[in-house]
């Protein structure tokens, strides 16, 4: 694809790709896109499995959600592809060759057309079927059912290398750290995640809703007002709005008399997308009163 379209990205535009149309995940998705995103940024190198060491990312996904530990990481990808094409019909494939693709259907012009002819036939497929799998009426309607999907959906398949630049661009147009850990440092941080998640809720931090509240009333509109909101500008938005506040309050002080270590850095600046373990990890100079002079 080459250079990824900036000023698409800075006005949560889509951006065309193979065809299709990538979307910035909104708001309305922001528990499930959160929960799902993290397996853009898997770290495979510290894969114990010597059969799944050195697959394409896509391929690795695939064959390590047919295993028990990793079973839900094809739902998660689905998940996530289906958010950001606005597309519910995408699927695994794999041809002869044990070759793995992405089919995503994406409905033609005349899918109105033809949708009651092919529920209409997939009934008597079904019938057909229970009563006699083997029938010549069956195989009839199979080929019947087949011509309508090919009439009703454009068929797009992204292959490994593909899904490579495709992953690159989705973690780009959200924001998404792509930066691996080292392996030894990350199964840390796992433990530690581990850990606060089975504290007591009440110590573990605002929750979405939280900051969805907050972020509606610092910009005077209601919750659903933002749904439409990308995830993207939704992080940055609290993330100005926390530290605008933080920046008044240290001025008020430092107004006040009380003398900091450091200048207090002005609210506006740079936006670091967050990382995978940020939950997990702080950062004491994000508070001007860990930086106020004895």
């Amino acid at each position: 694809m080459g250079i990824i379209d900036k000023t698409a990205i800075a006005f949560d535009e889509p951006i065309l790709y193979k065809g299709l149309y990538l979307y910035p995940a909104m708001v309305k998705d922001y528990t499930m896109f959160k929960q799902c995103s993290e397996i853009l940024t898997l770290n495979m190198t510290n894969e114990k499995d010597i059969h799944l060491l050195g697959l394409p990312y896509l391929e690795y996904v695939y064959r390590k959600s047919q295993s028990g530990d990793g079973a839900l990481m094809s739902t998660m990808l689905l998940c996530v592809l289906s958010i950001v094409f606005q597309l519910e019909t995408i699927s695994f494939y794999e041809d002869e060759y044990e070759n793995i693709f992405l089919n995503i259907f994406k409905q033609t012009t005349e899918y109105d057309d033809y949708i009651d002819e092919y529920n209409e036939t997939y009934s008597q497929y079904k019938n057909c079927i229970e009563a006699d799998g083997n029938s010549n009426i069956a195989r009839v309607l199979e080929v019947k059912l087949l011509d309508l999907k090919q009439k009703m959906f454009n068929l797009y398949t992204i292959n490994s290398t593909e899904f490579d630049e495709l992953r690159h661009i989705i973690c780009e147009q959200n924001d998404i750290n792509e930066e691996l850990i080292d392996p030894a440092w990350e199964q840390e941080l796992q433990e530690a995640r581990k850990k606060v998640a089975s504290l007591n809720h009440s110590t573990q931090g605002l929750e979405f809703r939280d900051l969805l509240i907050a972020l509606s009333y610092d910009l005077k509109k209601t919750p659903d007002e933002l749904s439409n909101m990308s995830i993207s500008t939704f992080d940055r938005y609290v993330d100005i709005m926390l530290r605008r506040e933080s920046f008044s309050i240290g001025k008020a002080a430092e107004a006040a008399g009380a003398k900091f270590k450091k200048p207090i850095p002005h609210w506006l600046n740079h936006y670091k997308p967050k990382g995978k373990y940020d939950d997990v990890l702080t950062d004491k100079a994000d508070s001007f009163i860990e930086e106020i002079d004895d």
